[in-house]
């Protein structure tokens, strides 16, 4: 069975494009890995420096086990550094 994750994001003042653009690099690989099966990005209309990840997952694990390997990527790391608060991410079941 599948699992979602939803995480918030929110970019720092006057950062929300540079944010957004490592977002997609996120979604691009993990669209690519055998884990992932949805990865869609919000972006809120009254305060574009949020976004809301919609993504869904084989497992848990699956989905941990790729953020770590994000975490140890050079571009991953260097463009968090547009980011003021997150990723705050919950798991959640289909029901």
């Amino acid at each position: 069975m599948s699992v979602i994750a939803i995480a918030k994001v929110t970019a720092a003042d006057g950062e929300a494009l540079e944010a957004l653009a490592m977002i997609k690099q996120s979604q691009v690989k993990a669209l690519n890995s055998d884990v992932c099966e949805k990865f869609d990005i919000l972006q809120n209309v009254e305060n574009p420096h949020c976004f809301s990840l919609f993504e869904v997952w084989h497992s848990i694990e699956g989905h941990k086990a790729f953020l770590q390997m994000l975490m140890k990527t050079r571009d991953f790391t260097e463009g968090m550094k547009c980011v003021a608060e997150g990723p705050y991410i919950e798991y959640f079941d289909l029901r």
